[in-house]
């Protein structure tokens, strides 16, 4: 299908129950089509059927396939893993065994929080006995908080492996030399069953808990203290300021010329809400454009000599959406840009037409770019205030 000295890019993928190549670095597919502009119209791949039929893609659009056909295996995935969490007991009553990654997946999101980390988890028989292996991160000062986060991980991983007897809490601690807990299953259910959960005297089994040094009793205290001040500090914040909007860059091109460099950057605030989102843009396009130029400048080598020449032009492509990178390539306007937003030091460089209906607004060395069919009827058209 593509030339011998295009071979190293060939990797298998199946599209329709077909086994076709394609570039296995598919995001440069763009940059070969800039290089050598017969690479996508010259080079199709045919497709045959059984009954004699041809269909031809470019690669462009195998591409396109294969990302379609990701984002639906993964919501089949999503929802397979959805039925098997919310239906345990029912699989299990009927014997259908399911993966247990589904179950570790769950338990690490669940139990995992401020100070306590599920790494891995494995399923092990010693002794005749099926025993449950939790391997956890914590920086809990204090031997009692471990020994509760250690309770509520059991609580969780009991749920999902009902078969196992004893689940063994393996804890690498920042303040403990050894720090352990086994903990019988069977009690374990009966006291959820009663409510007496942290009052059970024989729930643990076996206990570890070495200290590597002694410390002031007060100081597990204080470190409680200040992890549900900052619990209940950034649930008041995220209330009060919902929606959080913050420009996420993508990638950014800092290209230096003879004596000046330039930006290119391609950006994702994601707000669906397209007034919400013009109106944020025409309060913050200053910003924005300096969060591109701030990261660029950090993106790049501390010896390049981008850092020491002087940046004259920034232009950012703004999108309320993306799934992968390869969608906003430079090398094309793609389908779903919202706005451009630029900067120009020297104010030579003339507003490029983007968008089928362009309407521009200008303030000083700034200037925003609108496609009017993204416009939304009814809102305020503010022009930018320098």
């Amino acid at each position: 299908f593509f030339p011998t000295h295009r071979q190293g890019l060939r990797v298998h993928g199946i599209f329709f129950g077909k086994l076709a190549l394609l570039s296995q670095y598919s995001d440069h597919v763009t940059a070969y089509s800039d290089l050598i502009p017969n690479i996508i119209s010259q080079h199709a791949l045919k497709f045959f059927d059984k009954k004699g039929k041809t269909s031809e893609y470019n690669a462009k659009q195998l591409i396109n396939i294969y990302d379609n056909l990701l984002d639906i295996t993964n919501g089949f995935y999503l929802a397979y893993k959805l039925f098997c969490l919310t239906k345990t007991d029912e699989l299990n009553n009927l014997r259908i065994t399911v993966a247990n990654s589904i179950y570790i997946d769950e338990i690490i999101s669940s139990a995992s929080g401020p100070s306590w980390e599920v790494v891995n988890i494995y399923e092990v028989d010693r002794n005749n006995k099926k025993y449950l292996s939790v391997y956890v991160r914590s920086s809990f000062i204090s031997q009692s908080s471990d020994k509760i986060q250690a309770i509520n991980t059991s609580v969780i991983s009991s749920k999902f492996f009902k078969d196992c007897q004893i689940i063994y809490i393996d804890i690498k601690s920042k303040w403990a030399s050894i720090s352990a807990f086994n903990i019988n299953v069977s009690k374990l259910r009966n006291a959820v069953e009663n409510e007496w959960l942290y009052v059970e005297p024989d729930l643990i089994e076996l206990e570890f808990w070495l200290p590597k040094f002694k410390l002031l009793e007060y100081a597990s205290k204080v470190q409680i203290l200040s992890l549900a001040f900052m619990q209940e500090f950034s649930l008041f914040k995220i209330k009060q300021v919902l929606p959080i909007i913050k420009p996420d860059i993508l990638i950014n091109n800092f290209d230096s010329r003879k004596n000046h460099c330039i930006i290119n950057a391609r950006c994702v605030i994601a707000v669906q809400d397209k007034a919400v989102l013009r109106e944020y843009i025409q309060k913050n396009y200053k910003s924005i454009v300096e969060i591109a130029r701030k990261d660029a400048v950090k993106k790049s080598s501390f010896f390049s000599k981008k850092r020491f020449l002087p940046i004259i032009f920034i232009r950012v492509y703004i999108y309320p959406r993306v799934k992968r990178k390869r969608q906003i390539d430079f090398r094309s306007i793609s389908s779903g840009l919202f706005c451009v937003v630029e900067w120009d030091e020297k104010m030579l460089i003339q507003p490029i037409e983007i968008f089928n209906k362009n309407q521009f607004e200008k303030s000083g060395k700034y200037r925003i770019t609108w496609d009017e069919d993204q416009i939304v009827t009814g809102v305020t058209q503010k022009s930018p205030k320098s």
